[in-house]
């Protein structure tokens, strides 16, 4: 007799062992509960935490396939939380996703990190990603990331530069701005984009710096 659909279903999905771990570090309560569930749709076990200092104790005590991870929580944010994380016993391999307000100018790279999605986000591309990045196996990501630690902080160091002469060519032309004009707003927003970017590639510049000590 053949199975019925629901039957073949269930046999085919994996069992909890099985399923890949996401760690999602959020300090909404209620999206943590968005995420989970879209997360848990698609199959996969979810862990999750609600700063930075939550999120460090799980990792150590299991690693997860990947990590979620918002950037302004309480006690301790997702930019410390990276660093300690590296500091310590990071497994190569782990991706990380970072979902945040602060600033539309970041990028994956200038965290270290896979993937770096605006809030508010479309679920549907952040599950992509999720699924993406989970389909490569964990070694070949490790792999993939020895970068020289001479050469990345070399690439951390130029975009630096170029964050911070944005950040200089605003600030001045708004200065210079003779009686506050019309478009004061928007070198302001131009600045303030350049200056989160650039203090969150001095941070993980300083980090790299004191590894290579």
């Amino acid at each position: 007799m053949e199975p019925s659909p629901r039957r073949r279903r269930a046999a085919d999905a994996p069992t909890r062992s099985e399923r890949r771990t996401v760690l999602v570090v959020e300090d909404d309560a209620d999206l943590r509960a968005a995420l989970r569930f879209a997360l848990e749709d698609e199959g996969l076990t979810v862990e999750s935490a609600g700063d930075g200092l939550s999120a460090l104790q799980k990792v150590r005590q299991r690693t997860p396939d990947l990590v979620i991870l918002d950037l302004n929580m309480p006690r301790m944010g997702g930019q410390d939380f990276l660093y300690a994380w590296r500091s310590g016993l990071e497994t190569p391999g782990v991706p990380v996703i970072v979902i945040t307000a602060e600033s539309e100018a970041l990028r994956a790279e200038d965290l270290g990190v896979s993937a770096c999605l605006p809030k508010p986000f479309d679920v549907h591309q952040l599950l992509g990603t999720v699924k993406d990045l989970l389909a490569v196996p964990r070694g070949a990501r490790a792999a993939a990331g020895r970068d020289p630690r001479g050469a990345e902080t070399a690439a951390i160091a130029e975009a630096l530069a170029t964050a911070l002469s944005t950040l200089l060519i605003s600030v001045e032309g708004l200065a210079t701005a003779p009686g506050l004009p019309d478009d004061l707003r928007a070198f302001a927003a131009a600045g303030l984009d350049a200056a989160q970017r650039a203090s969150v590639l001095a941070r993980r510049l300083h980090h790299l710096t004191d590894a290579l000590e």
